[in-house]
């Protein structure tokens, strides 16, 4: 991994910030809290999101930055044959872009944490316990026990495959012993499924057999019945040529009865039509009556409707003459209902101008009552107000006691103490002198002023309601008379109108006459109508004549068809006995060809029963052969991996028993370039915790530099042994302040030995606020810190 730049927006203490990182050794300098480390934070920030950060999310944007102003870092590197670029913007977008592309190939902070992972090999917590020293961390895996330090140590060395190896053979190992489980639950008993095989073969046997029979007895009956067919064919024609003759003479005969029928109709119809002439003849008489008295009274019908109009105004006109009496008293009083209703307005509007002129004086009176208790009220509050206050200053003052200061020049009170309290009394006492003459005022006013003038004024206001309501009935008396009054001159229009139509109706109408000649009609029509009715029945006997000539006709062509189909049954020579004889035999042989072709069927139907149990025991058979070897498959596999999890454990047990030699071993090198070879070697425990050694001793009491000292050559080796075996593409080493307790000479060590590390590592960070570094380093970066504008560049 190589880094390129960084871009940094409201990060922090950066406001505007972009750094291009060159190959080599670089050094990042400045004094404390200059933001230093925050660079290293923002490039793990920009690869892994909020895990890597120091602190809440909330503490990350700039504290004078603008409110809206966003926070952002952009981080560009080499991997492999590929360039990436890392944006964040604020804490809820990230975006991975692949080789300057245009559109990113993941957006949103878990999956582009999660892809910067399957980039790097490694989580931001092996991230920064192998390529990165954080700040006072140089003790490696400080935190941690043995067991999680050689657990950590074998995953930067990749040594999990192996563990992740043998974890999924062994997972394939207990599925394949479930899958072998099951299939052995799914085989079955091999002596029951050789014996199904057999009694499935003995049962095809029999019912081939049975099938044999079945078919030799059916073609027998076959043969029976197709000899007799041809007899019996013949003489079904016979019976259906009889069945013809026979339908055919029953239709002559029902056809021939229909014909006498109607003949019978006729005659009894043209009997009828001659009693009904005859009747006829004497109704003439009356129905000539009828349309004389009918013509008379269809002529004096259109003189209805006018005397029906007359009848109808002259009731009108009585009607309206009683509405007439009706109305005239009450129109006659709408004088005498004017005058009153103008006497009680008068009345109403002198009394409400009174009772506006008591409730002016009431109003005043209670104006001035509720002036003189407000004011009372608020000098009685700031009186008491102040004592309330002198209260206080005094138990104040006389709980401090002589110690206390006073309350006007602050200065101890000492002796003068009591004079201060008598003066705090002479206080109070004025303050309820001038207290009592108000609240005397106050019981002298009461809850309200004098009540005689609130009692003339609801005494006047009654009297205006009283008028008013009384002005209310005079006025509705006064529209009662007005519309009666209206009424009154619209009746005596309506009656003179009325008066008018009825000079107008014509008269001569007799309605005596008109009712004995509706009578008359009445009495009579009936005759005239059954007169009309018998004409009209008489108009059918030519109809009547005609159809008997017809039936009779029809009857005789029957009699004629009758004789010559007796001829034609005699000739056919048809005997009902022989064809019931041979029916019979024919009917009995196919009886017993059904019979036999429904066995036949049943033997077949059995017969595939048969066959199908036989193959389903022959394929159970095949099946459980087929189980057996992919058992025997399945045991094998078993084994394979069973051997393949043992093996990995065992290589996992050597690689970790190999890990602390060769940690040593590198640790030693690093040890004896730093100490100019005063230690040369170290031991690690199985804990891994190092000790220096000394003539092959530990030594019991180590220095703070020598154990820095310690701590960094472990560090260097292990990210040495990453870099070397472990197959990760990384080429950054990023050391935050690890001079600590070191000496120039130690220091000057350090920065030869990183130099010296330039081969493993294409890029090595080196943070410190020890300046001297500038003159052996290959490039250099200064920090500085703002504190007017409290931000870094």
């Amino acid at each position: 991994m190589k880094l390129i730049s960084l871009q940094l927006q409201n990060f922090r203490q950066y406001e505007d910030t972009r750094i291009e990182f060159q190959p080599g050794l670089t050094a990042i300098v400045g004094v404390n809290g200059s933001g230093k480390t925050t660079l290293l934070e923002a490039i793990a920030w920009s690869l892994y999101g909020s895990p890597a950060l120091r602190g809440a999310n909330d503490t990350l944007r700039r504290a004078n930055a603008p409110a809206r102003a966003q926070v952002s870092a952009t981080l560009e590197f080499d991997l492999g044959s590929h360039r990436y670029r890392v944006h964040r913007s604020s804490i809820r977008q990230a975006e991975l872009f692949v080789d300057n592309g245009a559109n990113p190939v993941h957006t949103g902070l878990d999956p582009v944490a999660q892809a910067v992972t399957n980039l790097l090999g490694m989580d931001y917590r092996a991230f920064f316990t192998s390529y990165f020293t954080g700040q006072k961390e140089l003790a490696f895996l400080a935190g941690q026990n043995g067991a999680g330090r050689a657990s950590t140590i074998g995953k930067m060395l990749g040594y999990d495959r192996l563990s992740r190896a043998q974890k999924t053979s062994n997972d394939d190992r207990l599925a394949l012993e479930r899958d072998i489980q099951g299939l052995e639950r799914r085989m079955g008993d091999v002596t029951a499924i050789q014996a199904a095989m057999k009694d499935a073969s003995a049962t095809l046997k029999a019912a081939t057999q049975s099938l044999e029979a079945a078919t030799r007895r059916h073609d027998k009956a076959l043969a029976a019945l197709e000899k007799l067919r041809p007899q019996y064919e013949k003489h079904v024609e016979r019976k259906v040529q009889f069945d013809q003759l026979e339908r055919r003479r029953h239709s002559i005969l029902q056809e021939r009865g229909g014909a006498e029928s109607r003949i019978a109709a006729a005659k009894e119809e043209l009997a009828r039509l001659d009693a009904l002439e005859d009747e006829g003849r004497g109704l003439q008489s009356a129905a000539d009556a009828f349309d004389r008295a009918n013509q008379a009274h269809q002529a004096m019908a259109p003189l209805i409707p006018q005397e029906q109009r007359r009848r109808k105004l002259m009731g009108e006109q009585a009607a309206l003459h009683a509405d007439l009496e009706a109305l005239r008293d009450p129109a006659e009083a709408l004088d005498a209902a004017r005058w009153a209703l103008r006497s009680l307005q008068a009345q109403r509007d002198a009394a409400t101008n009174e009772l506006a002129e008591a409730r002016t004086a009431w109003e005043a009176v209670q104006a001035d009552w509720n002036q003189r208790r407000a004011t009372l009220l608020a000098e009685q509050k700031a009186l008491e107000t102040q004592r309330r206050a002198l209260v206080q200053r005094r138990d104040r003052v006389n709980a401090l006691g002589a110690a206390g200061e006073c309350p006007t020049c602050a200065r101890p009170l000492g002796d003068d103490i009591q004079s201060v309290l008598d003066h705090f009394s002479q206080e109070l006492a004025a303050l309820e002198a001038d207290l009592q003459p108000i609240q005397a005022q106050l019981l002298t006013l009461g809850t309200g002023p004098s009540g005689a003038l609130q009692a003339e004024l609801k005494q006047k206001d009654q009297a205006v309601q009283a008028l008013h309501k009384q002005e209310s009935g005079a006025i509705r008396r006064v529209s009662d008379s007005e519309a009666a009054d209206r009424q009154l001159r619209e009746k005596v229009r309506a009656v003179a109108k009325v008066e008018a139509e009825l000079a107008e109706i014509p008269g001569g109408f007799d309605i005596d006459q008109y009712q004995a000649l509706r009578e008359e009609c009445k009495s009579l029509r009936p005759l005239a109508d059954r007169l009309v009715a018998i004409g009209n029945e008489l108009q059918r006997r030519p109809h009547w004549n005609a159809q008997r000539l017809a039936a009779e006709k029809e009857w005789a062509s029957g009699e004629e068809q009758l004789r010559d189909l007796d001829k034609d049954m005699k000739s056919l020579k048809f005997s009902l006995e022989t064809f019931t004889q041979t029916e019979s035999d024919f009917r009995a042989a196919e009886r017993e060809e059904r019979q036999a072709e429904r066995a036949k069927l049943e033997a077949e139907s059995l017969r595939a029963g048969a066959e199908g149990a036989e193959r389903v025991a022959r394929e159970r058979d095949e099946q459980y052969q087929a189980q057996v070897k992919e058992l025997r498959e399945l045991q094998a596999d078993r084994l394979r991996h069973r051997a393949v999890t043992d093996a990995m454990a065992a290589l996992r047990t050597e690689l970790n028993a190999r890990v602390r030699p060769e940690l040593e071993a590198l640790a030693g090198d690093f040890l004896a370039q730093l100490t100019d070879s005063r230690y040369s070697a170290l031991e690690i425990t199985e804990q891994y915790e190092p000790f220096l050694l000394d003539d092959g001793e530990r030594r019991p009491v180590i220095s703070g530099g020598e154990e820095d000292i310690t701590h960094l050559s472990l560090r260097l080796a292990i990210s040495r042994m990453i870099a070397e075996r472990s197959g990760q593409p990384l080429s950054l080493l990023a050391l935050d302040e690890i001079f600590g307790s070191l000496d120039v000479a130690r220091r000057e060590n350090v920065v030869a030995l990183l130099q010296n590390l330039k081969n493993l590592f294409e890029q090595i960070i080196l943070i410190t606020h020890i300046e001297s570094v500038n003159d052996v380093v290959d490039q250099c970066l200064w920090v500085q810190f703002d504190p007017k504008t409290r931000t870094s560049r």
